[in-house]
């Protein structure tokens, strides 16, 4: 198999995954879950790629799921994608948004790392508050600006793929800027993953 083939396995098994994870098979979110998670921590390039699709936005719903198991497998899973930047990122996000979130993931979360970096950067939105207690967003006209490079989902997801790999030198992205990027509670500025969106 080539390098080039390689790539499209890859994609074409992360889109899969991420199918699954949206099944209404609580068995069959449970198993995808677990395959992200052995994934996450093992393949160099992975949990970008699964950033990318919108998995972590998934994972985060089942966090609330009324199946145990799948609540534990999905927490496994958010934990290793959390050493992502990206991951990280729109967790911090989701939680700061619906704060019963952190708790929720350290109770299912059995097995498993979760990064250091996103405890302490947790721990400082609840030193200095939770900008979903005390301020309310206010839609501005044009807060979105979009860059469309034409490029096809897979197409995307496969060139950030060799990307990560080694295999070409740039990606291609479609790009929305929200106002997700902007952390009102810390003193530096962020790209949330969450806004890289496929075209």
């Amino acid at each position: 198999m080539t390098g080039e083939d390689h790539v499209v396995v890859m994609a074409q098994g992360i889109e899969i995954l991420y199918q699954l994870l949206q099944s209404s098979n609580d068995l069959i979110q449970e198993l995808a879950a677990n395959n992200i998670a052995s994934l996450a921590h093992t393949r160099a390039g992975i949990p970008a790629a699964l950033v990318s699709v919108g998995a972590m936005d998934t994972l985060i719903e089942l966090l609330e799921s009324p199946a145990e198991l799948v609540r534990s497998s999905a927490a496994t899973a958010v934990g290793y994608m959390t050493f992502n930047r990206g991951a990280m990122r729109i967790l911090l996000t989701a939680c700061r948004r619906k704060p019963e979130l952190f708790e929720i993931l350290q109770e299912n979360l059995t097995a498993g790392k979760i990064s250091d970096v996103f405890i302490r950067e947790w721990e400082y939105c609840l030193t200095v508050g939770l900008p979903s207690q005390s301020v309310h967003l206010v839609p501005v006209e044009h807060a979105v600006l979009e860059v469309d490079v034409g490029d096809s989902s897979q197409s995307t997801l496969m060139n950030h793929l060799k990307t990560t790999t080694g295999t070409i030198d740039t990606p291609t992205y479609g790009t929305t800027v929200t106002e997700d990027m902007f952390d009102a509670a810390s003193t530096h500025r962020y790209t949330s993953a969450s806004s890289v969106m496929l075209q």
